[in-house]
């Protein structure tokens, strides 16, 4: 399996192929996979593992030399089938992911984690799909955009598990305050933050006893966005709280429980995939049971129930955001059915049961 990176280079793709590595050797234990991807500096050792999985890496940029090398590997490993993490992003440099694709000599299967319409990157993809056997969408609207571009329908849609396994569920109890947190990559083209932050200001008014915890990787001297978001949001309910360097600490799974509800202000446009079961952010958040607020996506998610497992909002209306974190704060019996329902769709978007339709897939092609 490929993917662009791998721990501990932070990365949603390289998580999420961290969990179902392990699940699919798990599921059949006749698979012998080894992880192909990037190490994280050139000095990096390029033998490692992951939970029990080889990971090869040959080289620390995807550019030409790290390419060559990766398909020097395939084909000396000549492996009996080969699988495609493709989010264009993820390999940075160039048509890495195209050329390990071409350099396959078994057959191919290609998870296509987003389909982008930027007329660049759509050209890349439909290259790289020409060379697979399968192709794995990892949610509704990837499927739906890569049947209409490209006339091909997906052999299977899947989704992006939770990669936190909760020692704390949400409850009335757990949480004794009113406090909302938002979880995942801090960038302001992935989520909108500024109309979050107007909404809870219409809620909070003069008095301020709703906070907001921002919970993610902050780089407050070299990135520029960030540094932006310290600069404006001054305000003394707002917390930026950092990258959670364990998801399986103890004390960020009491912190998360204890989380009124989780807001997810996905944007929805080109470069960012909107409010998706592909998100881990929502997928953790469903884990630990808690209610969630989420933009509304641009295509139709069917396993986003309005009202069941989220409520779901326009992204800029901030009006609108205001109504639903009131009726999260003043509804208990809203907040009870969320929680069951986050639970209930936790229990559908498994590790073990994406790992079965893999194998499946792989079986049928092998055989």
């Amino acid at each position: 399996m490929i993917s662009g990176n791998s721990p501990p280079i932070s990365c949603g793709i390289g998580d999420y192929t961290a969990h179902l590595l392990p699940a699919i050797k798990e599921d059949n234990q006749q698979y012998s996979p080894i992880w192909l991807s990037r190490k994280e500096r050139w000095f990096s050792f390029p033998f490692a593992s992951c939970q029990g999985v080889p990971l090869r890496r040959p080289w620390h940029k995807w550019e030409r030399r790290g390419t060559a090398l990766a398909c020097n590997y395939l084909k000396w490993k000549n492996p009996d089938l080969v699988h495609l993490q493709e989010e264009f992003y993820s390999y940075m440099e160039g048509d890495a992911s195209l050329q390990l694709a071409r350099g396959t000599r078994c057959p191919l299967i290609v998870t296509l984690h987003a389909y982008h319409l930027d007329p660049k990157i759509e050209r890349q993809t439909k290259l790289i799909l020409d060379e697979s056997d399968r192709i794995i969408c990892s949610d509704r609207r990837t499927a739906g955009r890569l049947l209409d571009r490209t006339g091909r329908k997906a052999d299977l849609v899947g989704w992006c598990s939770s990669p936190v396994y909760p020692q704390l569920l949400a409850n009335e109890e757990t949480s004794s305050s009113q406090c909302f947190a938002t979880f995942g990559f801090v960038h302001p083209d992935k989520m909108n933050f500024n109309v979050v932050r107007e909404a809870l200001g219409r809620v909070n008014g003069n008095n301020g006893t709703v906070e907001w915890k921002i919970i993610g990787p902050m780089d407050p001297k070299g990135n520029p966005h960030h540094v932006k978001l310290l600069q404006e949001f001054t305000d003394p309910w707002v917390e930026f709280t950092g990258r959670v360097n364990d998801l399986n600490d103890k004390r960020f799974h009491h912190r998360l429980a204890g989380m009124t509800a989780m807001l997810l202000p996905f944007r929805n446009k080109t470069g960012s995939n909107g409010t998706a079961t592909s998100r881990s952010s929502l997928q953790i958040a469903w884990a630990f049971g808690l209610p969630v607020v989420a933009s509304k996506p641009i295509d139709e998610e069917e396993d986003l129930r309005d009202g069941d497992n989220c409520i779901l909002v326009d992204e800029d209306d901030p009006d609108a955001w205001r109504i639903a974190l009131e009726r999260i704060l003043n509804d208990q019996s809203l907040r009870e059915t969320l929680r069951k329902g986050s639970l209930a769709a936790a229990r559908q978007f498994g590790w073990a049961r994406l790992a079965k339709e893999h194998t499946r897939i792989y079986e049928n092609l092998l055989n």
